[in-house]
């Protein structure tokens, strides 16, 4: 108990720490541009803080559960349509989002409002565990009792790529967006602040180049050895955001510099740092590096202008990573180790079929990808994804169980992982749940609940009208924060939002 103490209270030293350094004032997040939160997701009119019942919020698209909203997937008679084919993704970072704004000073009824960015799946994937090897992928099938409704049950599925290898050899061009949005202090100040883990990780193996927005004088470093830390920090110390911007032609300058250091044994990579404003017409010249070799990265940060589906699919274009950093560790954690792993896809085509048994399972609700169509059939459009290497997919279902179906001993469900492999050969796994796969007290499970019922809170799911953040934040109080690290980043959140914890 000491133990947990003590670490509980680093935790807390850490993020009050980032609320310091964060912005104070507490305005909605989203640029004018931006899509507005729909009227669900007001806060209460009765002045309560939301917690429990939503008093006053009316659902528009009732469902055949008669509980549903347009937030939520509804269920699915399995008469109906027992197959699900979701457009999966491996993303993390509208959970991320949830943590700046936290930290930020965000109140309960604030994070409400801006609720509509927070996705299940991205929740899921963080907080899902995963055993993957640097040879093997990770499958993970588990059922546990629905710790929100006594009557279901949880089914989750984690299917996770091999984890990605450290390269020693690196040829790094960082692309640095320098416009005047990104002068808050948890954007290009928390690069900088961080910039000394990169200068610690880098040697005389690799190369590394600084290229800004700047309408003149952009390129800050050119081709550099890695033990040259006098340079690089000299020219990151240089970074001071301001208005103007030459985004053509220092990107363009940032690629030939990337190319002309282009080596067999060299992992070469353009890293894009931006709160987002970068064009998508960029894109056809970040797929054409691409083909040539060059990887394109992108590092997104802040919150008052966050475009992640912008920039992540920037990312997707140059066949490189995605990450969006919420403050300094964060910055330390992708700048000094993530930009030097490896990043190239390891499974192509991807796409997740689940076929339920109508004879044992009478419904279901996919938790997450709202909005993603999914036809009757069981066919949905772009149902296929690419899997880098340390990436994890983890789905999510409340399903409603017929009588006798945990006796009977059949499998309640199918799930089949389709994929193209490096060598192109066409891959199909097979899992299966069942009565085997149900876990009663499981960690993960009990974290997964709770990262769930966090977010029907927050979206007024009318599939959580009972649930209290206090009671989560109990819950999460009692796991083991040694054995489960994120549930300790989640209470400590918890403990935020409700007051139980002071700023």
């Amino acid at each position: 108990m000491a133990g947990r103490k003590k670490k509980t209270l680093s935790w807390l030293l850490i993020l009050t720490m980032m609320l310091a350094s964060c912005r104070a004032n507490n305005v909605d997040v989203f640029t004018d541009d931006e899509t507005k939160a729909p009227d669900a997701y007001v806060t209460p009119e009765d002045g309560s803080d939301g917690e429990g019942d939503s008093s006053g919020v009316t659902y528009e698209n009732e469902t055949d559960a008669g509980q549903g909203n347009e937030v939520d997937n509804p269920f699915v008679d399995t008469d109906k349509n027992p197959v699900s084919l979701v457009c999966a993704t491996a993303d993390t970072s509208s959970y991320k989002h949830f943590r700046d704004l936290v930290c930020s000073g965000y109140s309960l009824s604030e994070l409400k409002k801006c609720s509509y960015s927070f996705k299940n799946e991205e929740f899921l994937n963080h907080f899902a565990s995963g055993n993957a090897t640097d040879e093997d992928f990770y499958s993970n099938v588990k059922i546990a009792p629905c710790s929100w409704n006594k009557d279901n049950y949880l089914f989750k599925f984690t299917f996770a790529a091999p984890l990605p290898k450290y390269i020693e050899k690196n040829n790094l061009v960082f692309y640095v967006d320098v416009s005047e949005s990104m002068g808050s202090e948890n954007m290009l100040p928390a690069v900088k602040d961080a910039s000394q883990s990169l200068i610690d990780s880098l040697s005389g193996d690799d190369t590394i180049s600084i290229i800004t927005s700047e309408s003149e004088n952009y390129i800050k470093l050119d081709s550099v050895s890695g033990d040259d830390s006098e340079s690089i920090r000299e020219a990151i110390d240089s970074l001071e955001a301001h208005g103007s911007a030459n985004i053509h032609d220092a990107l363009s300058d940032a690629y030939a510099i990337a190319k002309k250091n282009v080596s067999e044994s060299v992992q070469s990579k353009v890293i894009i740092i931006s709160d987002g404003d970068i064009s998508e017409k960029y894109s056809d010249m970040i797929k054409e590096n691409a083909d040539a070799g060059i990887i394109t990265s992108v590092i997104a940060l802040g919150s008052g202008n966050y475009k992640n589906e912008k920039l992540e699919s920037l990312a997707k274009m140059g066949c490189g990573a995605y990450y969006y950093v919420d403050g300094k560790a964060e910055a330390e954690d992708v700048i000094g180790k993530k930009i030097f792993y490896q990043h190239s896809v390891v499974a192509s085509d991807l796409s997740v079929r689940v076929d339920f048994d109508n004879s044992l399972v009478e419904k279901y609700r996919l938790i997450g990808y709202e909005g993603k169509i999914q036809l009757p059939e069981g066919e949905a459009e772009d149902s296929t994804l690419s899997l880098f290497y340390g990436d994890n997919i983890t789905l999510c279902y409340e399903i409603s169980l017929l009588d006798g179906a945990i006796e009977s001993g059949e499998n309640f469900a199918d799930i089949t992982v389709k994929y193209n492999n490096l060598s192109g050969d066409e891959i199909s796994d097979s899992f299966f749940a069942g009565a085997d796969s149900i876990y009663s007290d499981d960690g993960e499970m009990q974290l997964i609940s709770c990262a769930i019922e966090t977010l029907m809170v927050l979206r007024s799911s009318a599939y959580g009208k009972n649930i209290k953040l206090s009671d989560v934040y109990s819950k999460l109080s009692k796991m083991d924060f040694e054995e489960y690290p994120k549930a300790e980043e989640l209470y400590n959140l918890l403990g935020i939002i409700t007051g139980k914890t002071k700023k």
